[in-house]
């Protein structure tokens, strides 16, 4: 269980996160969801300290860090309990698909060659891409690169698994087979996930907990039933009209 309390991040002048409250259970598949400029990417960021908060604590079993006061080796830590998905996949281009996923285990976690070698071929079975272990990132299609960008993310063996709009650079048809995938690795494995998405499809199928941001701060908070059709609230009625519209 990770516990989120009064976290605030700012750049420059302008506050983009205003005291963010909230705990994040095991086997918690959380969609974070709001309008442009909410602070949803910076609030995804900011639990594996790739944005700095300026203000909060994060509490995850027996480490508890503040960011006014954290240090190197609590950054550390806190970076060993989650794996990140980036929406423009960030791979290294030169580096084959089976060399991106291998260095997470050999270079960070220091895991022997054999056995990290072994672990990269079950991860590209579970990912689809075996026929493309040879490949270089430019060579594949984006879905392709997403994939690869999710596999790197397993072979990083943390808790927490972050995906910060994992469809947004997708054709929509491509978009159904990454669903499969985060789906089918719902099933294989009971790993936390916190996912930001405008596709209102996307989220619907993988949450089953929604935290609707506004302005930097949680509106609203709960069940994927309770915000879809239980929540009364205009603000995040309009949102969701608008998101209809343009999917």
């Amino acid at each position: 269980m990770i516990e989120i309390k009064n976290l605030h991040c700012q750049y420059g002048d302008h506050k983009v996160l205003k005291g963010i409250n909230t705990t994040i259970k095991k086997g918690d598949k959380i969609a974070i969801i709001g309008p442009s400029g909410s602070g949803k990417s910076t609030f995804l960021k900011s639990l594996n300290y790739l944005v700095e908060p300026t203000m909060g604590t994060f509490e995850s079993e027996n480490l508890k860090v503040d960011f006014e006061s954290i240090s190197p080796s609590e950054i550390q830590k806190i970076r060993m309990k989650s794996a990140m998905v980036f929406q423009q996949h960030e791979l290294f281009l030169n580096k084959t698909v089976f060399e991106n996923i291998l260095l997470p285990m050999t270079v960070v976690q220091n895991i022997p060659m054999d056995k990290a070698m072994k672990e990269a071929h079950e991860i590209l079975e579970k990912v689809g891409l075996v026929d493309k272990k040879d490949k270089y990132p430019l060579m594949l299609s984006g879905g392709e690169q997403q994939r690869v960008g999710i596999g790197r993310a397993l072979a990083v063996h943390a808790p927490l698994l972050l995906l910060d709009e994992p469809t947004s650079s997708l054709d929509p048809e491509l978009v159904g087979g990454l669903l499969s995938l985060i789906q089918s690795l719902n099933e294989q494995e009971e790993r936390t996930m916190i996912l930001v998405s405008h596709s209102l499809n996307f989220v619907k199928e993988i949450a089953n907990r929604i935290i609707f941001l506004y302005e930097g701060e949680i509106l609203l908070e709960g069940s994927r039933d309770y915000i879809f059709s239980g929540a009364s609230n205009p603000i995040l009625e309009k949102f969701l009209y608008n998101l209809k519209l343009a999917n």
